[in-house]
């Protein structure tokens, strides 16, 4: 398909489907199965039901639009791990938002230095180096907060110790953007949720 818009759909196929092309689905619903975008591909949809785990799934660029305040899930990931966002949007605007999941190291990680090849600010002493999130924030749409999940696969240590940080391409250094939030939860579970934010890149 390509920029086609499809008011209804299910997904309940193990074996996933694969979208080449933009697309916007009105109603999606998860059963089963992955939504696999293509290269540079967008799948836009305001309303997501269903189940989201590791076998359910978009995996991909997922673009979401808010008129409210509600948290926005992007249930996403990379087809083995489910590796959901949330963005909390600060005020009523319509805004549009676009998430990817991303298991692979940021560009700005320089692993031939490491531990110390990963530019950080003040207050952030490293990042995951193993993958990332990509989210773009549509024009003039509003700041938001961004909420981060873990669960046992991540080997965290020091649940309390765990930020959402933000690359600055200006200044080309990771930042800690937590405001005075603390993330909460155990090694095997957790969330950490950033201070409101209107930069994403």
């Amino acid at each position: 398909s390509n920029g086609y818009n499809i008011s209804n759909v299910t997904i309940n196929n193990g074996n996933g489907v694969i979208i080449d092309g933009n697309i916007t689905i009105d109603n999606l619903t998860l059963t089963n199965g992955h939504i696999t975008m293509g290269n540079g591909n967008i799948l836009t949809t305001d309303a997501i039901s269903g189940t989201w785990n590791a076998n359910s799934h978009i995996i991909g660029l997922l673009k979401r639009t808010s008129s409210n305040t509600v948290a926005k899930v992007f249930p996403i990931g990379d087809g083995t791990n489910y590796r959901p966002v949330s963005l909390i949007p600060q005020t009523s605007i319509n805004s549009d938002y676009t998430v990817i999941y991303k298991n692979t190291a940021h560009s700005s990680v320089d692993f031939s230095q490491y531990p110390n090849g990963t530019p950080t600010g003040t207050g952030l002493h490293s990042i995951a180096n193993g993958y990332y999130w990509d989210i773009t924030k549509g024009t003039g749409s509003t700041p938001a907060r961004i909420a981060l999940i873990w669960d046992a696969t991540m080997n965290v240590i020091a649940p309390t110790d765990i930020v959402v940080a933000h690359y600055n391409s200006n200044t080309s250094q990771w930042e800690n953007i937590m405001g005075s939030n603390i993330a909460s939860g155990t090694a095997s579970s957790g969330m950490a949720m950033s201070d409101y934010t209107s930069s994403f890149s």
